[in-house]
């Protein structure tokens, strides 16, 4: 399966991973800064270097996965994960999350992610935005 990874605040981005016992360089590519900020990508359908991403301690913090299947909205986050996450009840945009992020965890997110990866990010560093609103921009 293809997997797509984005950098979340470097419109290029070069940095090594750990596969196996090799070190591999894997450059994010294709960002732009105008007319909208688009950061750069990264694309591999190679299952070893998938799962060496996803465990990099790079991962959720200089990049991420980027799902490009359109999904249907979702609207609740499992209970399972929330229960596990810090609750900011203040938040209730995007540029209030990206704001809170970019002020409280030192990460500049782009401004094209949907709310719904903004949240995910947050959750993965444990912390949940219950009332940002999941819209597709």
């Amino acid at each position: 399966m293809v997997k797509r990874y984005i950098s979340l605040n470097s419109l290029n981005l070069v940095t090594d991973i750990n596969v196996g016992e090799n070190r591999v360089s894997i450059r994010f590519k294709g960002g732009r800064s105008t007319p909208n900020r688009i950061n750069g990508s990264y694309i591999t359908e190679d299952k070893s270097i998938q799962k060496a991403i996803e465990a990099d301690s790079a991962y959720g913090k200089s990049f991420l996965e980027y799902d490009t299947k359109p999904k249907k909205k979702v609207k609740k986050v499992s209970e399972e994960i929330k229960s596990k996450s810090i609750d900011i009840p203040d938040i209730k945009t995007k540029q209030m999350a990206i704001e809170w992020i970019s002020q409280n965890l030192s990460v500049d997110l782009a401004q094209n992610l949907s709310a719904l990866k903004i949240r995910q990010f947050a959750i993965s560093q444990g912390y949940d935005f219950p009332l940002l609103k999941l819209t597709k921009n």
